[in-house]
């Protein structure tokens, strides 16, 4: 029995685990190494501990790479009986893409002399991603690898200009692993992990709430709070030294700065879309136009970067080769595609239920190796 796991997370690894102690020949397929993203976000070292010690006991291959597509090899997604035969007896075909600094270019580094006779234009080639497929029984997914965010505008369609402006925008999969500019800073919707991240930033932030999106994470709302207060006693403040600057002599007050009014540390807008994101030669940052709702006005903010915290879904376009349906927009995947499992993120008592449940379905078709 061959199973392909996609994921590097606690979920992935007690699978990776759990099948292995049965026998199964288990390869995972990821775009960072084990546990990294867990290890970056949990206060839980001791359990991404274990389960490294319990990883590196098991015999399995893990793969370094993006996966592009997962479908079955040889039949259409909605083809109940293929030739008399359950869905199950074709193999799943997991398409991956893998970065060749970490295949062939490590093999161009050790022999520079055999290589460079094959010319400029093979050199070059070596140089783009290459595709290849695998073959498997049986696959498990894990929300946290096969995900996609939704754009930047309302509809969850990408703003104008959003893919160029890319290297400014931090998002649920690479918050854990960025270093935030300073400067000011534009978060965009409500993912609970993504916020409570942005809640810890010293930077001057827009907080933008899209409508039907749910309520702030609790450590956002602190944040949120504490920022207006701090805005109220500076605003009170600074009302005190106005009244005492108008107070003074012309002759003084010509010495003496004008009191500059105070801004909140966190600005809320609300009622407003972004249209368009563009960086401009000549400036820095990123320039974000917002339509506001109720007057259709435009309004132009800078801003350094932009976090968007907006609620991921599952990637149903890497799965619809398969017999599966998604539903809730996206945020739930109907496992009707038999052997297709879906994990999704969640404490450590349901990772362990999730695993336990796929494994009786598993029995289902298979038996533990060394079983008569």
């Amino acid at each position: 029995m061959k199973i392909g796991i996609i994921g590097s997370g606690p979920e992935a690894a007690e699978a990776a685990i759990r099948f292995c102690d049965i026998g199964a020949d288990v390869r995972v397929f990821a775009s960072s190494p084990w546990l990294s993203r867990y290890q970056a976000i949990s206060s839980n070292e001791a359990y991404a501990q274990e389960l490294i010690e319990k990883l590196d006991q098991v015999d399995l291959k893990f793969s370094l790479v993006n996966v592009k597509r997962i479908h079955k090899a040889r039949i259409k997604p909605h083809d109940s009986k293929p030739n008399g035969r359950t869905r199950l007896s074709d193999m799943f075909r997991i398409v991956v893409s893998e970065n060749p600094q970490q295949g062939v270019l490590k093999q161009v580094d050790e022999n520079k002399e055999v290589f460079q006779k094959l010319g400029d234009e093979v050199l070059a080639s070596l140089q783009e991603p290459v595709e290849s497929f695998h073959d498997v029984d049986l696959v498990v997914c894990c929300f946290d690898e096969l995900n996609v965010q939704p754009g930047l505008s309302t509809s969850g369609a990408q703003a104008l200009n959003e893919s160029r402006a890319s290297k400014f925008i931090i998002d649920y999969n690479n918050w854990w692993k960025t270093t935030p500019k300073s400067g000011h800073t534009l978060i965009v919707g409500d993912e609970e992990q993504v916020l409570n991240f942005a809640a810890k930033l010293e930077n001057s932030m827009s907080y933008l709430h899209l409508p039907r999106e749910d309520k702030p994470s609790r450590a956002f709302e602190v944040a949120l709070n504490k920022s207006h207060s701090k805005w109220n006693e500076d605003k009170e403040l600074f009302q005190k030294k106005m009244h005492e600057w108008r107070d003074l002599e012309d002759y003084v007050k010509v010495k003496v700065p004008k009191p500059i009014e105070p801004k909140a540390r966190i600005h809320q807008i609300k009622d407003a879309s972004i249209v368009a994101l563009d960086h401009l030669i000549d400036r820095e940052g990123l320039f974000v136009s917002l339509e506001q709702h109720i007057d259709e006005d435009i309004m132009t903010i800078n801003v350094d970067q932009v976090i968007n915290a907006r609620t991921p879904n599952w990637d149903y376009g890497r799965l619809q080769g398969l017999a599966i349906e998604a539903s809730q927009g996206l945020k739930t995947i109907n496992e009707s595609e038999p052997g297709f499992y879906c994990f999704e993120s969640g404490n450590d008592k349901k990772m362990k239920q999730q695993v336990e449940h796929t494994l009786k379905d598993i029995m289902k078709w298979f038996r533990p190796a060394g079983d008569q």
